[in-house]
């Protein structure tokens, strides 16, 4: 996990290594416990969607992994960019309301 942060760190830049590093120790065989296999994959989609802005690649991660907070962190990162359907489709996904505003 140190090793992803550095990946991603503006010094080095090496987000797809950073992104591999996640996914990799989200496996079951590296990490047993589901809340932490869950943190690593909310961080791998992190770093698509914060660092490499592909939201399209994060949404095949998304329905992969199909983790609830997966899904509202690549639904927050779709309405910050402007993609307001897609960001409500990944909100359903997540039964995430909290960022519903009246």
């Amino acid at each position: 996990k140190d090793i992803a942060l550095i990946c991603v760190s503006e010094s080095h830049m090496l987000y797809e290594e950073g992104f591999s590093i996640y996914v990799k120790f989200s496996k079951p065989e590296f990490t047993q416990d589901a809340d932490e296999q869950t943190e690593l994959q909310v961080l791998a989609v992190g770093v698509l969607v914060d660092f490499m802005k592909d939201l399209e690649r994060a949404k095949g991660f998304a329905s992969q992994v199909d983790q609830k907070p997966v899904w509202s962190k690549l639904a927050k990162a779709q309405l910050e960019e402007k993609f307001p359907a897609d960001a409500i489709e990944s909100f359903i996904h997540a039964e995430d309301p909290n960022e519903y505003v009246l």
